[in-house]
């Protein structure tokens, strides 16, 4: 009978796949879409015979093979927790805002009570603004009322506490790579929309489900899956 594995030990060969995944630049999930299948594949199985009930009902709930690997790689890199971390949280916010809102305004509506309120105020104050003919009455423009761009500036300020619980995957990211990444985030732009796009054309969700059925036929993390559910069916009767 072989030795049972600890908790917090990787089996052999998933330990001699981590070494792999080492050299290829990193234990992620792109690394072990792109490692030898037949490595992956003991990896896989070294892995599903030393994890628990709990961690192979976590791994069938996953929808994809994309999934499986993000998985795979958060065990290799904490194979007691799996890479999952649950953090209670608490935290306060302060964010100030400022909005600028234009309406269009003639000299007496300036000069009323829910704007100016002052002729004077009105008079000096649409000297400086953008001025059109009224754009809503049809008898006000032939009569050659102005209507005037009247800017609001709204400042507001909120602070808030907020608290809750939350379940996250970690894994290690090389500086580069969190460097990168902290770009792609800041940039209110997809990726490349800087540049010229010289990416091919996206596929349909139809296209990339029908793509990634395919992928999964024989993958090692569909093999490791399906082995679990017959061992799990197979416990059950």
């Amino acid at each position: 009978m072989a030795p049972k594995i600890q908790p917090s030990a990787l089996p052999k060969a998933v330990a001699e796949y981590k070494d792999m995944l080492e050299k290829l630049g990193g234990v992620t999930p792109d690394n072990v879409s792109k490692s030898d299948g037949k490595m992956r594949s003991r990896a896989m199985t070294a892995m599903r015979r030393s994890i628990g009930d709990d961690k192979k009902e976590e791994f069938q709930k996953l929808n994809n093979d994309a999934e499986r690997r993000e998985w795979l790689a958060a065990y290799i890199m904490d194979p007691e927790k799996g890479g999952c971390v649950g953090k209670n949280w608490t935290q306060r916010t302060s964010v100030s805002s400022t909005a600028t809102v234009w309406v269009w305004l003639t000299q007496a509506e300036l000069e009323g009570p829910r704007w100016l309120n002052s002729k004077e105020h009105a008079k000096i104050a649409i000297s400086s603004m953008t001025s059109r003919k009224h754009s809503t009455n049809k008898a006000l423009y032939d009569a050659g009322v102005l209507e005037y761009r009247h800017e609001i500036r709204k400042e507001e300020l909120k602070k808030a506490i907020e608290e809750g619980a939350r379940l996250e995957q970690e894994a290690e990211v090389a500086p580069k790579d969190y460097a990168g990444m902290v770009e792609h985030m800041a940039n209110s732009k997809n990726p490349g929309a800087e540049d010229v796009d010289t990416r091919p054309a996206k596929k349909s969700r139809t296209q990339k489900a029908a793509a990634e059925k395919d992928k999964e036929k024989e993958s090692p993390e569909k093999v490791a899956l399906k082995a679990m559910c017959s061992q799990h069916s197979a416990i059950q009767s």
